[in-house]
């Protein structure tokens, strides 16, 4: 990360990070509900606004992924689309699964 706003609360200035291929605003119901993927506001950077292969790319913290300190953007990039992909839908079912109570 080059830089960070006066807002920013969870990432600082070198942070090794990914943003998220879907750019969302947050506050529309369907981000609200945690359904990010139908933001109503959502862009993708090199289509639908600049960024892409931009040397700077301005987003909110909420499009931000922080990477392990074992890993390096460059080692991830080619599968963040497609990683981001399953792990949102991981992390939404288990938002809705619980373990079995009875066998």
């Amino acid at each position: 990360m080059e830089d960070t706003g006066t807002e920013v609360r969870h990432f600082k200035r070198g942070d090794a990070v990914i943003v998220h291929p879907l750019i969302t605003d947050g506050s529309c119901p369907a981000c609200r509900r945690g359904n990010d993927m139908h933001c109503e506001n959502g862009s993708f950077p090199g289509i639908a606004r600049d960024g892409g292969f931009a040397q700077y790319l301005l987003v909110k913290e909420r499009n931000l992924v922080r990477l392990p300190d074992t890993v390096t953007p460059k080692q991830v990039a080619p599968h963040a689309d497609a990683g981001l992909t399953a792990y949102h839908a991981a992390n939404k079912a288990v938002r809705s699964c619980s373990p079995a109570t009875s066998r």
